[in-house]
């Protein structure tokens, strides 16, 4: 699609900028929480921020996608796992089984959870269930104020301005001829996605608000475990085997993730795998 190649060239003149401030400064909130974590990079495009992340200290960063040009950009390191896979209502309880059984310290959606509703909520059960004790999740999603997202706070023209104006136009104009799902958030509308998600959470702004993103996480107590009673509290039966299919039916077409999400693993697991042939978007 011409929007979507168009869109790559702006990122690659302008995103980046804000893409890379967003990285180190999540990194420098994370700190030595970092050291040694196991994170589940979801919708992790060609891999930058997972570069960024295992260069931070991070011991080991799954990087999912559901487009193979995309992951064959991902960094090749000893500390990252490329996992091929959609986004979805059971993506992560399959990465979960097959990748890494013992949990994960830190689950982030940078710009990638585009879903509407409840399919969004149940992807964010999922991430809960994946979370380690006093793990968290990371939700990053554009600004639906478009002057927020364009202009920054304080408002001024920014280097991101004309791609970010560019990107909201052609995401919503793909989104409305059903090409691909596309949504924006403010934080009120985040945290309420958060909460219905993990009624027991307490979403938290993370990073500054000047950046043109609703960025907020949610973090796990410390004394949590993770069994049962979280599937439970979610309002679903603890999964006891996988399946390739999706756990909430294949029948609706699925879509690939939004431009915005950006332009164009370590021992043990294999540093590429594809969870499913029903997982991946051809």
């Amino acid at each position: 699609m011409w929007g979507w190649k168009l869109s790559s060239l702006l990122y690659a003149r302008a995103g980046e900028k804000v893409s890379k401030e967003f990285d180190l400064q999540l990194i420098g909130i994370l700190g030595p929480k970092l050291e040694g974590a196991v994170i589940a990079d979801c919708g992790c495009g060609p891999g930058v921020t997972a570069g960024r992340l295992v260069d931070a200290g991070a011991g080991k960063v799954i990087a999912i996608d559901a487009v193979e040009n995309m992951l064959r950009q991902v960094p090749r390191h000893p500390r990252i796992v490329r996992v091929q896979a959609t986004i979805e209502e059971g993506t992560l309880r399959r990465v979960g089984k097959n990748v890494i059984p013992d949990g994960a310290d830190l689950v982030l959606f940078k710009r990638s959870l585009y879903h509407r509703g409840e399919q969004a909520v149940r992807i964010l059960q999922d991430a809960w269930e994946l979370l380690r004790p006093g793990g968290r999740i990371v939700v990053a999603l554009p600004h639906r104020n478009i002057a927020r997202y364009a202009f920054g706070r304080p408002r001024r023209i920014r280097s991101f301005t004309l791609y970010h104006l560019f990107n909201r136009f052609i995401s919503r104009v793909a989104d409305f001829l059903n090409i691909h799902s596309y949504r924006t958030s403010s934080f009120r509308e985040l945290a309420s996605m958060l909460r219905r998600a993990v009624p027991e959470a307490q979403p938290r702004p993370l990073l500054p608000p000047r950046l043109p993103f609703a960025v907020l996480s949610v973090q796990r107590p410390a004394d949590a475990t993770r069994d049962g009673a979280q599937a439970k509290a979610a309002g679903k039966p603890k999964e006891g085997a996988t399946s390739g299919a999706p756990a909430h039916g294949g029948a609706a077409r699925r879509k690939p993730a939004s431009p915005e999400s950006g332009a164009p693993s370590g021992s043990g697991p294999p540093e590429s795998t594809s969870l499913s042939g029903q997982d991946s978007d051809a």
